[in-house]
């Protein structure tokens, strides 16, 4: 953190630290409302991205929304369905429409968000290690990048779970709120479907080596080239959490997803390792006149881990309030992102937490897995509240027992 000197190179109404996926739409949507706009990444422009996501229904509509093509020719597959897997049972939920969730290999959706946000009208700077930001009495005025200090209006905090950038403006994580422990492998899949039905595997019924059930989810999804996801998401909101073993959760799950008997599932490719804020677990959100995005802001909701979903949902947010505030000249329009995020995500993810908390005990994940897994109807419901776009008839209906059951639960106090 330095004090501002003379600015060396260029002023922008808005800098984002960070050009990830929120970094990149919220770049793309402010180029295209005529604001001067830089994203600074970390990566070179030729670092390969390994890995994939998997687009939610809403990610698959706000990404055509931005104009990012999603045809035939993408890297990934399109999916049938869900299959909701626990003791034993299936529950296949299938898609209204064919390729309305997808999975996309990373670097292809970063290449097309970057693109399209440079051909908007942003400036794009690769390998820009921000090493902190320059204030004038408490105020954002640059960014310090080497030598150079690269000043603007607002600034958006966009470099992810970590968020060094964040941190060195206070942020922190919230002790109240869950986050996960997530290992994903890329394996071989020796006998891959060419065409026809993909389905993403969940399995809700998790264990670690000595059989006990932990709270969170598992899953397989093809991905590109004959190869599949296997991963694990594990809340750190049961008890004894701290001795789970992530890996032995993950081989666990390997042995017992359903490519370990349909397809020989041993071969992996790459496995990654991570530690993930959920549920609003960032604060503060904003600042006088900078404001968090995506993953530095945890938005993901416990419950579907889709976090290419919640940094789309959060820079479309974001870019309403940074417009209101530049437009107008109103610093204060930046708080307007507060409050949208709390009508838009906060209820689903007081209900997430509440969840999270109740699955403290193995013996209460064992009992609500097991009912779950009976129960088709619940099992559609909350898989269309975790997929769904947000204009869906239905959505808007478990969007409003979402609330009922908001107003309902108390949360413990925060100490910020």
């Amino acid at each position: 953190m330095t004090q501002p000197s003379q600015p060396v190179g260029d002023t922008y109404d808005v800098v984002v630290v960070g050009g990830g996926v929120a970094g990149a739409a919220i770049a793309l949507q402010l180029a295209l409302e005529d604001l001067n706009v830089v994203v600074l990444e970390a990566r070179s422009s030729e670092a390969p991205v390994p890995g994939s996501w998997v687009l939610t229904p809403f990610a698959v509509s706000e990404l055509s929304r931005l104009g990012v093509d999603l045809g035939p020719n993408v890297p990934g597959r399109q999916l049938t369905g869900v299959r909701v897997l626990s003791h034993g049972a299936v529950v296949p939920l299938s898609f209204d429409t064919p390729g309305e969730a997808r999975t996309v290999t990373r670097g292809f959706l970063l290449r097309e968000l970057s693109a399209a946000a440079v051909a908007a009208g942003a400036s794009w700077r690769w390998s820009s290690n921000v090493d902190g930001p320059v204030l004038d009495d408490g105020i954002v005025v640059g960014v310090s990048v080497g030598s150079d200090e690269i000043c603007g209006e607002t600034f958006v905090v966009a470099d992810g779970a970590l968020s060094h950038f964040g941190r060195a403006l206070g942020t922190s994580r919230r002790r109240t709120r869950p986050q996960a422990l997530v290992a994903v492998a890329t394996v071989d899949d020796p006998n891959p479907i060419q065409g026809g039905d993909a389905w993403l595997d969940l399995a809700i019924d998790l264990r670690e080596r000595f059989d006990l059930p932990v709270p969170g989810l598992g899953w397989v999804v093809p991905v590109a080239n004959g190869r599949l996801d296997v991963g694990v998401g594990v809340l750190n909101t049961f008890r004894d959490s701290d001795s789970v073993s992530i890996t032995d959760v993950l081989h666990r799950w390997r042995a017992d997803a359903p490519g370990a008997t349909d397809t020989t599932i041993n071969v992996a490719i790459g496995t990654d390792i991570g530690r993930i804020p959920l549920g609003d677990g960032v604060w503060p959100r904003t600042g006088p006149n900078w404001l968090a995005i995506g993953d530095a802001v945890a938005m993901t909701s416990p419950l579907n881990g889709a976090g290419v979903a919640a940094a789309l949902s959060t820079a479309r947010l974001a870019t309403d309030a940074i417009k209101n505030s530049i437009q107008n000249n109103d610093g204060l329009a930046i708080r307007q992102y507060e409050q949208a995020l709390d009508d838009h995500l906060g209820d689903e993810l007081r209900v997430a937490r509440l969840v999270g908390r109740v699955l403290t005990e193995p013996r209460v994940t064992n009992v609500v897995t097991r009912a779950a897994a009976w129960s088709d109807a619940s099992l559609a419901r909350a898989v269309q509240l975790a997929v769904a776009t947000d204009e869906s008839e239905g959505r808007g209906r478990l969007q409003r027992l979402v609330s009922q059951i908001a107003r309902l639960t108390p949360e413990p106090p925060e100490h910020h």
